[in-house]
């Protein structure tokens, strides 16, 4: 449908670049898994370079702590470094912490720590919701975790009581108790073009970069917000429900795993289900298919692990 509706989108160009991107790079992240992921320690080992690259940006970060703005990662982004974070904390929490002796915790403490200090110094309020969900989780999964939960609260209360958070990332993390008119007002504008888009074309959609094209401000409204919105605008609402089910797919596979008693890998499949969690989360909350590259790495991983030998 990307190719098809290149033949109609009103804005040739962005089109263009957008669907070879998904096609080139973002093909790469769905498929070059299958192909480097064949073994446990292998998807254990790419596991740990997330966790490598959270502790990276984190101190990275750290260089505007004391500061009025929000924390960012290189790129520049607050909400890019939220999920970065986002996704090495849970990591941690699923692959590593569990079967550790307790003597060797402390290290990953420590790190759990600095996400925390990352995570809310970005004010990544998606991100702050997607990591709260998956800890409880991590419960239910296994009961040793309940042991970390108050070392780890009085260490992560003690980090945030000691450093000097941006005043900015407390007031923006503030917004989820109370959302501002001005904010609710933006997004509400950038989901309802994207539903007025999908009711008008359901078809074919506007064609593949045409939703900046359609709203007032093609500089300000640049994507619907949503990604499900974004591609039933773009590529009408078939494309929409093809998405939604892979999505449905991947979170199906991944608990069939968790449900089969003499499945090999419960912990990555553990891993793998709190990814998808927070990849849904972020496809909820942002627009541009491209931007959430991870997240269509992740709806690969569950048929991965379904074909994966010892």
């Amino acid at each position: 449908m990307m190719i098809v509706s290149l033949s109609y989108t009103p804005n040739f160009h962005v089109g263009f670049d957008k669907a070879s991107r998904f096609i080139v790079l973002t093909g790469i992240a769905i498929i070059s898994p299958f192909f480097l992921l064949e073994t446990p320690a292998r998807m254990k080992r790419f596991f740990m370079t997330f966790v490598i690259l959270g502790i990276l940006v984190s101190l990275n970060s750290f260089a505007m702590l004391g500061g009025y703005e929000r924390l960012v990662a290189p790129s520049g982004l607050t909400i890019q470094l939220g999920y970065m974070v986002a996704v090495a904390m849970t990591i941690v929490w699923f692959l590593i912490l569990p079967d550790l002796p307790f003597y060797k915790k402390f290290v990953v403490y420590i790190c759990i720590a600095i996400f925390s200090l990352s995570l809310v110094g970005s004010g990544a309020r998606s991100a702050t919701i997607a990591v709260f969900i998956c800890i409880i989780l991590g419960f239910l999964f296994n009961r040793k975790l309940l042991i970390d939960l108050p070392i780890l609260v009085v260490l992560v209360f003690l980090s945030l009581f000691l450093v000097e958070i941006p005043s900015a990332s407390y007031e923006y993390l503030g917004t989820l108790k109370h959302a501002g008119p001005e904010l609710l007002s933006f997004r509400g504008t950038l989901m309802k073009l994207g539903m007025e888009l999908s009711c008008e074309y359901p078809i074919f959609g506007v064609g593949i970069g045409g939703y900046p094209f359609y709203s007032p401000d093609p500089n300000l409204y640049n994507w619907a917000h949503n990604i499900i919105l974004e591609i039933s605008s773009e590529m009408g609402i078939l494309s929409a429900l093809t998405v939604c089910g892979i999505i449905i797919s991947s979170f199906r596979e991944t608990i069939k795993q968790l449900w089969n008693r003499n499945f090999k890998y419960k912990k990555l499949s553990y891993t793998v289900l709190a990814l998808l969690i927070i990849g849904f989360i972020t496809m909820m909350n942002t627009g541009d298919i491209n931007c959430i590259r991870p997240v269509w790495l992740y709806m690969s991983l569950p048929f991965i692990l379904r074909g994966m030998k010892n």
